[in-house]
C-alpha cells in the first residue's frame, strides 16, 4: 500500500521586512514571501497589529491598537476578531466589548457612524437581553431586546417605516404611544399589541384628522 506524504508545513525565518499592499509595512516571520507566524504590522493611518499570521492574514492570537485610540486582544481569523475582548472599528462603526465566534456576544457596545448607540447584551451578533438604544436624531429605548428587536420597555424607537414613542409588549406596540410615519401622518393614543385600539387620534398628512375610538387599527 501506498501511504501518501504528510502535506509540508510552511517554514518560517525571522525578522524579515516587507511591504505590504496598501503601504502596509511588515516586520517578522515569512513563508514565500508573505506573512506567516508571529509579525508585526503598521498600517498607513497608523494601526498596528502585533501577533500571529497565517499566509498573509491575521490569524491566531493577536493585539490591534488603533491610532485613533483603543485595543483589541484576542484570536483572529481571515484578518478580523474572532474571540477576545475590547474595542474594534468596523469601517466607520465602533464596538467595545466581547466577541465569540466572530460574532458580538456578551455585554458590548456599538456605536454606528450616523450617531446612533446600543449598549447592552449580545447573542450571536444580535442585541438580545437588557440593553439601551440612544438614537443620534434624538431620543432613548431602554428595555429588553430579542433577535435584534425591543421585546420589553419604553422610550422612543425608530423604524424604517417611522418613529415609535410609548412601551412595547412582547416586541409589539402596547399601552399609550405615538406614532409618526414615514408618509407625515401622526397617530397618539391607545395600542393593543400592535395595532391602533381604543380612544386615539389621528392627523393625516393632508391635514385632515379623526379622533374617537379605534378597533385593530381602523
Amino acid at each position: 500500500a501506498v501511504v501518501a506524504a504528510a502535506p509540508q508545513q510552511p517554514q518560517t525565518a525571522a525578522l524579515t521586512q516587507l511591504m505590504l499592499p496598501g503601504d502596509v509595512m511588515y516586520e517578522g516571520e515569512v513563508f514565500a514571501n508573505i506573512p506567516h507566524g508571529h509579525g508585526k504590522a503598521v498600517y498607513l493611518n497608523g494601526d498596528r497589529y502585533d501577533g500571529e499570521w497565517n499566509r498573509g492574514k491575521r490569524n491566531g492570537q493577536g493585539t490591534m491598537t488603533w491610532a485613533k485610540g483603543g485595543q483589541w486582544v484576542g484570536e483572529f481569523r481571515d484578518y478580523e476578531p474572532w474571540n477576545g475582548t475590547g474595542l474594534f472599528y468596523y469601517d466607520n462603526d465602533q464596538y467595545d466589548g466581547a466577541i465569540a465566534n466572530g460574532l458580538r456576544h456578551g455585554q458590548g457596545k456599538y456605536t454606528w457612524q450616523n450617531g446612533d448607540c446600543y449598549e447592552g447584551e449580545w447573542l450571536n451578533g444580535n442585541k438580545h437581553g437588557q440593553g439601551k438604544i440612544v438614537w443620534g436624531v434624538g431620543g432613548e429605548w431602554n428595555g429588553t431586546f430579542r433577535n435584534d428587536q425591543p421585546w420589553n420597555g419604553a422610550g422612543v424607537f425608530l423604524y424604517e417605516g417611522g418613529r415609535y414613542e410609548g412601551t412595547i409588549t412582547d416586541g409589539r406596540k402596547n399601552g399609550t404611544g405615538t406614532f409618526d410615519a414615514a408618509n407625515g401622518d401622526h397617530y397618539e393614543g391607545e395600542w393593543v399589541m400592535g395595532a391602533f385600539t381604543g380612544t386615539g387620534k389621528i392627523t393625516y398628512m393632508n391635514g385632515e384628522i379623526y379622533e374617537g375610538q379605534f378597533l385593530n387599527g381602523k
